[in-house]
């Protein structure tokens, strides 16, 4: 459509508006006095609408030039009044200097739409140009849509009702088609055929009944009822399917940026005047959720957990506390101070941060990681566990009747604010199977005591957060003892029954192969990221090898760097590995000749992994037998 505009313009310029003159065409008689007046009516409006818009005229076309190379408007040939031809304007919402123009109508998602070109297309705004049309009297404010010449050619008979009246800038096909786009099957190849077999015929019959009962009075009617349905269509429910997710992400991530900034306020509130605290509320209201959706922090799936997305959040954080602090000096609040604002920014980032990493982790364990079966069963058994021991506790130290009394009301609080933080504790710190007793207290039982200590050290936080004295210093103790000896039984039960059946689910008898990762640190980083969701589980990371001098004792992701490729062939020796996965680029080629040939003298498999390039396999061993990382 795009590629089309040059060769169009030269049409134009070229030969004067052509008569296409089907010897058969017979068009309706309008009566001079409807006419003039509709002429009348048209002009008045186009002048009118030109001048009240003409700053948002500027507004997106300035737009459309941050948005993506190429000019504001776009000009077709369409077919008017008698078959005549003319250039329709259009503000341009497709990306200029495409290879293969496609199909001249648009669908649902289009890949072709700029980001701003989405925006004109739900909201019809790209239609705004044609009032220069309707000023030169090509078009009409009301009538039937102009078609383009192809698709008049279809049903020329049919045509020749429809086109006894000019085209029209609104008509009264939209308000059955608002939303063609959204008509087209999904799996549709050819959009074309489908419009002219099933959507354009039904469109003639209704264009056609308009144009036999044209009158001022129901041009009128249908004016107020496309400005309503243009209005109401632009958000459909297919928008809300759709976009379900991101609405959902925006309205919690504003709720936490909002509470962030009612916690900063409550906090500092000795040092607050009533109409500061009401005026900062408001304004985090209002600027949080532009900044969030401007920095599309809502878009960003479960799964991505790059470094870009955190520098977005960070950016979204300081760009809102800017923003809100410049508000209430424009609204010449005074008495700001520096506390209000460094909190409510590192809430917000905080809360962002912790957003994204529960997101993150939750999708990993419940819904790609077999390995992570054990950490499933810990973290629901973590939510009947955690007031269980904070109840017996209080129970036991203070007496049952406690919970009568208001230090018993603010107890059973905090119990239910560990309720929620001891499992997210779970979450973030996951329990996996060892193969061993031995191995599980060498391993992951520091983790239920670190996460024991941590949801009570929540606790004394909450406490003091609310100013009640609930906890005690045994409390406190008790409670994480309690606690952690619940957590680790249960998680020793698991071993035995269920939970080495996760990790060894194919084969009872079948051992995981140890694996090498060597590459660039920024490769490996990369590898190691989108290996983290893959669902087989059938090779475990040893460890990194990286050509970078300074990176010894260093960590990747989880992974340590155990040494530099000279050291290869003693971690080769001790650590028996069975496959080595090189990822390339590799700046230093001598490495890669080097690990090739200290796995063909040791008979281990070689799997290279180009980045940029693709995957070439060296191994005899199944490729995905080996790219699966796992702990």
């Amino acid at each position: 459509m795009i590629g089309r505009l040059s060769r169009t313009i030269v049409i134009s310029y070229s030969k004067p508006a052509s008569y296409l003159h089907p010897r058969s065409a017979r068009y309706l008689q309008i009566r001079p006095l409807t006419r003039h007046c509709k002429r009348f009516c048209d002009l008045l409006i186009a002048v009118a609408g030109i001048i009240l818009t003409f700053p948002l005229f500027i507004v997106i076309a300035i737009a459309i030039k941050l948005d993506s190379s190429g000019p504001v408007f776009f000009l077709q040939e369409r077919v008017g009044l008698h078959r005549r031809r003319f250039l329709i304007w259009k503000f341009r919402k497709m990306h200029a200097g495409l290879t293969q123009p496609g199909p001249s109508l648009t669908k649902r998602h289009d890949v072709r739409l700029a980001r701003i070109g989405r925006l004109l297309e739900r909201t019809k705004l790209d239609e705004l140009p044609q009032l220069i049309n309707v000023f030169f009297g090509q078009m009409s404010i009301v009538g039937p849509r102009p078609e383009l010449p192809k698709f008049v050619d279809q049903y020329p008979a049919e045509w020749n009702d429809v086109l006894s009246v000019k085209p029209g800038l609104v008509g009264p096909n939209q308000l059955r088609y608002r939303n063609e786009s959204e008509l087209y099957p999904p799996a549709c190849r050819n959009i074309e055929t489908y419009y002219i077999d099933h959507i354009l015929p039904e469109k003639l019959k209704v264009d056609a009944a308009y144009s036999k009962n044209l009158s001022l009075g129901k041009d009128l009617i249908l004016l107020l009822q496309c400005f309503v349905a243009t209005l109401l269509g632009t958000l459909t429910w297919d928008t809300f399917v759709t976009r379900r997710w991101q609405i959902a992400n925006t309205f919690i991530l504003s709720s936490l940026g909002v509470s962030g900034m009612l916690a900063a306020n409550w906090l500092t509130s000795q040092n607050l005047s009533t109409e500061l605290a009401s005026c900062s509320i408001m304004l985090a209201c209002l600027i949080k959720p532009g900044c969030l959706v401007a920095f599309r922090i809502p878009k960003a799936l479960a799964t991505s957990m790059t470094a870009d997305d955190f520098l977005r959040i960070w950016w979204c954080a300081v760009t809102s506390a800017s923003a809100i602090v410049t508000g209430i000096l424009m609204l010449d609040v005074r008495g700001v101070g520096r506390l209000i604002v460094l909190l409510d920014t590192t809430f917000f980032l905080a809360l962002l941060v912790m957003y994204k990493l529960f997101l993150y982790t939750l999708h990993l364990t419940f819904f790609l990681r077999e390995s992570r079966g054990l950490a499933r069963r810990m973290i629901l058994t973590s939510v009947a566990a955690a007031p269980l021991s904070m109840m017996a506790v209080g129970g036991c130290h203070h007496g049952f009747a406690l919970w009568t009394t208001a230090e018993g009301a603010w107890q059973l609080s905090l119990t239910g604010l560990l309720t929620v933080i001891r499992p997210l504790i779970m979450l973030l710190m996951p329990i996996f199977p060892c193969p061993s007793v031995g191995a599980w207290l060498c391993q992951e039982w520091r983790k239920l005591l670190v996460g024991s200590l941590v949801g009570s050290s929540f606790g004394v936080f909450g406490s003091l957060f609310l100013n009640e004295r609930a906890f005690s210093r045994v409390d406190v103790v008790v409670d994480s003892l309690v606690y952690c000896i619940i957590m680790s039984g249960v998680s020793l039960w698991f071993q035995k029954t269920g939970g080495r059946k996760d990790r060894f689910r194919r084969d009872a008898s079948e051992s995981f192969d140890k694996l090498l990762v060597v590459g660039e640190s920024m490769q490996i980083n990369a590898y190691i990221t989108g290996a983290s969701g893959l669902r087989g589980k059938r090779s475990e990371i040893v460890g990194v090898i990286t050509p970078e001098a300074n990176a010894r004792t260093s960590m990747i992701g989880e992974y340590p760097i155990l040494g530099n490729p000279e050291d290869m062939a003693d971690i080769l020796e001790t650590w028996s590995i069975k496959r080595i996965i090189v990822i390339k680029p590799i700046a230093d080629k001598t490495t890669l000749q080097y690990v090739e040939e200290l796995a063909r003298s040791g008979n281990i498999d070689v799997i290279e992994i180009d980045l940029g390039a693709g995957l070439t396999e060296h191994s005899r061993s199944p490729l995905t037998a080996s790219l699966t990382g796992s702990h």
